[in-house]
């Protein structure tokens, strides 16, 4: 199923990578990769929710695509496979989102891009 993931965009070699927000933050993804979750990570201050953490629309209102540590963030167009888990979070959290067992990155999205998705959903 297609979804949405926030990410931090990176610089690695010659191009660029994808850097989760929070969780396992020093992982660097890449375009048209898969990658299965690890079921071992923890950090203080979060729940844990093992999976890829994730969005059916490009809205996550708690999150800021300009954070004051200058980090750049995107939104990826992902590929969910595998188990996945539903959430029903207040609007202010984006509303529902997911936790899913495997990701593939299709592709980044342009800020018109964005708008999009959030305007056909």
């Amino acid at each position: 199923m297609k979804a949405y993931k926030l990410f931090r965009k990176m610089k690695d070699g010659d191009g660029y990578a994808y850097a989760p927000l929070f969780i396992d933050a020093t992982l660097r993804l890449k375009l048209g990769e898969t990658h299965q979750c690890k079921t071992d990570l923890e950090k203080k201050g979060f729940a844990r929710r093992v999976g890829w953490h994730g969005c059916f629309i490009c809205f996550a209102p708690h999150l800021s695509l300009h954070p004051k540590n200058g980090a750049e963030r995107v939104w990826v167009e992902v590929e969910t496979s595998g188990w996945m888990k539903t959430y029903d979070r207040p609007e202010s959290q984006g509303g529902k989102w997911f936790t899913c067992e495997a990701i593939t990155l299709l592709r980044e999205l342009t800020p018109e891009q964005v708008k999009q998705v959030i305007e056909s959903y």
